[in-house]
């Protein structure tokens, strides 16, 4: 059985980048048995890196909230499914949190501690045009990848909005119902 970690940057529980998320998570169930890990950045309890450095000899962090659960199910994940909006440019407060919060995965070598988990990155943006934010895209990927997030897949799902929700982008839904499929192959 395959373990799935699937994090939720948006601030919406039930949001578009959520919606893009069950499809992915969906292909992924009907392609094989897995065990799905899913956290909503918004409803954790977890505060930024403090940078006490105490991950920098052992892979934990200092600090008593959920994202130590959360960093024990990341070291045992096969795949990690990250999606966030994108606001203002970049990705989500909570997502930058979760993200500043994985400094343990980095040893004082700057090694990753990871066994080189495969990752699909997944935004969504009101732009309609895809491209418009896709060299911060490309830098938030090369970040996770720096990690031992290896992003093997990235998603952009761009013109969503309230009045134009996930629902009516059946083409960005398919496609990442078809990435869930094709993951574990």
């Amino acid at each position: 059985m395959k373990k799935i970690l699937v994090i939720n940057g948006s601030p919406l529980k039930q949001g578009n980048t959520a919606k893009i998320l069950a499809n992915m998570m969906k292909g992924i169930s009907e392609s094989c048995e897995a065990c799905f890990h899913e956290h909503n950045l918004e409803e954790i309890n977890f505060e930024g890196c403090n940078e006490c450095m105490d991950c920098r000899d052992t892979f934990a962090c200092s600090l008593d909230d959920d994202m130590s659960e959360i960093l024990d199910e990341l070291i045992e994940a096969d795949y990690l499914i990250f999606g966030t909006p994108i606001f203002m440019w970049q990705i989500t407060g909570q997502a930058k949190c979760f993200i500043d919060r994985l400094y343990p995965v980095i040893s004082n070598d700057f090694e990753t501690r990871l066994a080189n988990i495969a990752t699909i990155t997944v935004y969504t943006q009101a732009n309609p045009d895809k491209n418009a934010f896709i060299n911060y895209i490309k830098h938030n990927n090369d970040v996770l990848d720096f990690l031992g997030l290896n992003v093997i897949d990235t998603l952009i799902v761009g013109g969503l909005s309230e009045q134009n929700p996930a629902e009516n982008h059946m083409y960005a839904l398919e496609k990442a119902y078809h990435m869930g499929k094709k993951l574990i192959q």
